[in-house]
């Protein structure tokens, strides 16, 4: 009798465990990130929504299908979500989460409720809307940590302590971050640049690149002019790169010098680089050639 009732709470304590909902749901891995940073060393749990393989554009599809009984769930236990409203009012995640909690209380990253909190700087995108894309620029990420820790603090008072320190120590480790991207744009004398996304268009503007030319159709799609034009304009100028968010491809690797083109994560999905508490900005520093 002692060994099944011992099973049974065994049992109990096992399923309660793995019953442990998130008190935050984010939908994109940059709110995502900066979260987790801000909730480290408190109880507080952070929960990524999307699958890791899909990007943040493909949010709204997955929630006409089977991510919104997911979304609906995970709803139902949190407290918060993190969303970028203000400059995605495209995203109807929290509508759908509030179907499912009236109570559960949004925190915009992109836009604070003090009169005094401010905004991120946000682009106007070539379709005419704004970019949601606003991560990519560093001033931002100081401000969208600021916004989403201040309405932490709001909410769980009993951590303004502990978050207000995990900000402070964020905000150091991101002026670390762009004086290092800073450095290396400078060493490499980059001034202006070919995009190859429209995902970079923040980017470019957070680092004051001046953007020579936009290449935001599929590379399937060029013809041997667009790669004889691109060589002429790098040729031409010594300080104009080419900056994509895309792996290189065999054919702009053999078209043009590795040297002059510069790859960036944009953040775009999860993937396989997860939040890490020891390096939390490590995707913003995946910077290379």
């Amino acid at each position: 009798m002692r060994k099944r009732n011992l099973a049974l709470v065994l049992g109990l304590l096992v399923s309660s465990k793995f019953a442990i909902s998130a008190d935050i749901l984010t939908a994109t891995p940059a709110t995502h990130i900066l979260t987790s940073s801000l909730v480290e060393e408190t109880s507080l749990d952070v929960k990524y929504l999307l699958p890791a393989r899909y990007g943040v554009q493909r949010l709204e599809s997955w929630l006409s299908s089977k991510g919104k009984d997911s979304l609906y769930q995970e709803a139902q236990k949190a407290t918060a979500m993190v969303t970028l409203k203000s400059i995605w009012p495209q995203d109807t995640s929290f509508n759908h989460a509030r179907h499912a909690n009236i109570r559960l209380i949004q925190i915009d990253a992109s836009q604070s409720l003090s009169h005094h909190g401010g905004s991120v700087a946000a682009l106007t995108n070539s379709q005419g809307d704004v970019s949601i894309y606003s991560w990519m620029n560093p001033t931002n990420l100081s401000r969208m940590s600021k916004i989403i820790a201040d309405d932490l603090v709001a909410i769980w008072p009993e951590h303004a302590e502990q978050i207000q320190a995990n900000l402070q120590t964020n905000l150091i480790k991101l002026r670390q971050l762009t004086q290092n991207q800073s450095q290396i744009l400078f060493d490499k004398q980059v001034e202006s640049a070919i995009l190859l996304s429209e995902s970079l268009e923040d980017f470019a503007a957070g680092y004051q690149l001046f953007v020579e030319d936009r290449l935001y159709q599929p590379e399937i799609d060029w013809t041997p002019d667009t790669y004889r034009e691109l060589k002429r304009k790098l040729a031409q100028d010594p300080s104009l790169f080419i900056i994509t968010d895309r792996k290189i491809s065999h054919e702009l690797g053999d078209q043009i010098a590795a040297e002059r083109i510069l790859q960036v994560d944009s953040l775009e999905r999860m993937g396989r680089l997860t939040f890490n508490n020891k390096s939390p900005f490590q995707r913003w520093a995946n910077f290379s050639r």
